[in-house]
């Protein structure tokens, strides 16, 4: 009986894991953006939150997303939902990571990424941790992308 139940905790675990879609190509970059110009934005993920937890940014205006983790255990800042409508400075390394891994940055303990992109579409999206448990603990946020004016 013991190794039935075994056997089925594998697949019950993989039923409860999220399924992110698949993120498309990296979208033409809409000519005029200058990406020397973007501007840093510092995200400090710690156990168990995001500071700031809503984000503002504004479509088109380039930025530099730096993501400090202080904490002492490996945390993510998952948006896939954003990271779709999004177009990364092409010669930034992250922006095929970030791709590959379906929106999701994964920022080790004491470490710090950094990612240059340019948002393309307005809207509000979720932001959260996917770490197990990080997300219930209260690691969300928001994500929101104001009109070009």
């Amino acid at each position: 009986m013991h190794r039935r139940a075994l056997l089925a905790l594998p697949l019950l675990l993989a039923g409860c894991a999220r399924r992110w879609p698949a993120l498309p190509d990296n979208p033409a970059v809409p000519p005029g953006i200058d990406w020397a110009a973007a501007q840093p934005v510092e995200v400090t993920l710690d156990e168990y939150h995001f500071a700031p937890d809503a984000l503002v940014f504004t479509v088109n205006r380039p930025l530099l997303l730096r993501l400090v983790n202080r904490g002492g255990r490996a945390h993510d800042f998952t948006a896939p939902g954003f990271f779709a409508t999004v177009a990364f400075r092409p010669e930034d390394p992250e922006g095929p990571v970030i791709r590959a891994a379906r929106g999701s940055v994964e920022v080790p303990a004491r470490t710090t990424r950094e990612v240059t992109l340019a948002p393309l579409s307005p809207g509000t999206w979720e932001l959260e941790c996917v770490k197990p448990l990080h997300g219930m603990f209260g690691m969300a946020g928001s994500i929101t992308v104001l009109p070009a004016t």
